[in-house]
């Protein structure tokens, strides 16, 4: 599993939108905002963290929140975490 979840953040997307739900839960649309990658590219990424663990994800009405485990994040080695939060 811990190869699963590095390989998962190995992706720059994925480490770009790690990086901005370290602190908070954030939809897709905002993610989206963040990262000047459309809907649809943001959506997929998730679905890939939320596969190894990373992230969970919840829906409200037509939103959907994604919410990063920076615990099983920080388990895969504090350089990892010191590297998504630069």
């Amino acid at each position: 599993m811990v190869r699963d979840r590095l390989a998962a953040i190995a992706e720059p997307a994925r480490m770009e939108l790690c990086r901005h739900l370290i602190g908070e839960p954030i939809t897709t649309s905002e993610l989206a905002h963040r990262t000047q990658l459309s809907e649809p590219q943001v959506s997929r990424h998730p679905r890939r963290l939320r596969e190894v663990g990373l992230v969970t994800s919840i829906r409200e009405g037509r939103l959907v929140y994604h919410r990063l485990h920076a615990k099983l994040l920080l388990s895969l080695g504090t350089d990892v975490l010191t590297t998504i939060m630069r």
